[in-house]
């Protein structure tokens, strides 16, 4: 199935649901509409060095990591491994009508967060603080997940992208963050352009 025949058969099924339909697909654990034999779906999975639960799988080393060998081919070659691995294991959820978390086909990676700031403490996520290099590995990444840009033979990559979000009032874990005009000129100005690649080969994308 090519890129452009899954959206037009994506568009064709949500013109058919119903607002309520609708608004429950935006959930991760997304439930069956039995009308238009779309099966419940969990879209909570991830692999940003080795598939995530649902048990035994390679673990490689973490995207900072990763990053530091500043080898997009080496990058792609991890990726198709995951790819490999996170396909034998969807297909055998499927074969029980397996449908829980960590058990799908799409994965919440790569993280293109740019890290600058170590008081974030998920850095190791990331590729790094450099937006060209993030731009140059998360590509590769994507492209070994997908096996190919125009066709579906393996994972989809859902890239977390990098926003920030400035709080109003404090929480449990959360607290009101202070950014200055420079870094969100920066952010603005200099991330557009390398990580637009990115997208263009990503089939599906979320916002964190």
């Amino acid at each position: 199935m090519t890129k452009e025949t899954a959206r037009q058969k994506a568009k064709e099924l949500v013109a058919k649901m119903t607002v309520e339909e609708k608004l429950s697909q935006l959930l991760y654990n997304a439930p069956a509409i039995e009308r238009l034999g779309i099966e419940e779906y969990n879209w909570w999975n991830e692999s940003s060095h080795g598939i995530h639960g649902a048990g035994t799988a390679t673990v490689f080393p973490h995207a900072i990591a990763m990053a530091s060998t500043f080898d997009p081919v080496l990058v792609g070659k991890v990726a198709d491994a995951v790819s490999t691995e996170g396909r034998a294991k969807y297909n055998k959820h499927i074969k029980y009508g397996d449908h829980d978390i960590f058990k799908g086909i799409t994965f919440w990676a790569p993280n293109i967060n740019i890290f600058r700031d170590p008081r974030w403490g998920r850095g190791q996520e990331t590729f790094g603080e450099d937006p060209f290099l993030t731009s140059m590995l998360a590509v590769s990444y994507i492209n070994g997940i997908q096996a190919t840009a125009n066709s579906l033979k393996r994972l989809l990559a859902q890239s977390i992208l990098p926003l920030i979000r400035v709080l109003k009032k404090t929480d449990t874990d959360l607290m009101p963050l202070l950014i200055s005009t420079t870094f969100l000129k920066h952010i603005s100005l200099h991330l557009k352009k390398p990580l637009k690649p990115v997208f263009r080969e990503l089939w599906v994308h979320i916002t964190a």
